[in-house]
């Protein structure tokens, strides 16, 4: 069974995959991205400046907040492979046009 906090994980990654791997056209991979962007934010349940103050203190954190912590890093890091690819992607038509 899968846990309720592991769906969203799973969908933004499927999105992203999607927008990765298939030949989509410009406005269909943005609007998986969009898509795997929303689901990612909606599924934060405390704000991101408080993660981010934490996360250089993780390994002194009680438990639950490292998994918090986790969670918000497993649910965002395909989104940065995604830009990771779309840079490439920007990069390999610049220098195709130039």
């Amino acid at each position: 069974m899968i846990q309720h906090r592991e769906v969203p994980l799973r969908r933004v990654a499927f999105l992203v995959g999607l927008a990765v791997r298939l030949d989509l056209d410009d406005d269909e991979r943005v609007k998986l991205t969009q898509r795997a962007g929303r689901i990612a934010l909606e599924n934060v349940y405390f704000p991101l400046e408080m993660a981010h103050a934490k996360a250089s203190q993780w390994k002194s954190l009680p438990i639950d907040e490292i998994r918090d912590l986790r969670y918000l890093k497993n649910l965002f890091r395909p989104l940065k492979a995604l830009i990771e690819v779309e840079k490439e992607t920007i990069q390999s038509r610049e220098i195709l046009a130039g």
